[in-house]
């Protein structure tokens, strides 16, 4: 995979879940030589995980950690973001069609 994304020019390795993939991408961003980031949920925080706290830290920045920011600050001393998952709520709405649908 390392050999892969250094062909491709990657600039970061990026897991969604902080369980074994994040572990993954800690690693082949390591050989890589390129930042890591790790988007956290609750799962994630509240099963035992031995290297949590080394890949968090590993993607320093509340740009590259994306969980409860508080929570993972007093937890880990690591800063993280928010990242709202889902649809805004405040963008209009499409104007309906000729039908009124």
């Amino acid at each position: 995979m390392a050999a892969a994304g250094a062909a491709r020019g990657w600039e970061r390795v990026h897991a969604h879940f902080a369980g074994e993939a994040a572990e993954w991408a800690h690693a082949v961003a390591a050989v890589l030589g390129v930042p890591a980031s790790v988007t956290v949920h609750a799962v994630d925080l509240f099963r035992p995980r031995p290297a949590l706290a080394e890949v968090l830290r590993a993607a320093p920045g509340g740009h590259r950690v994306r969980a409860p920011p508080a929570w993972i600050a007093e937890r880990y001393g690591v800063a993280a973001r928010v990242v709202r998952c889902g649809v805004p709520t405040d963008v209009p709405r499409v104007a309906r069609g000729r039908s009124g649908r």
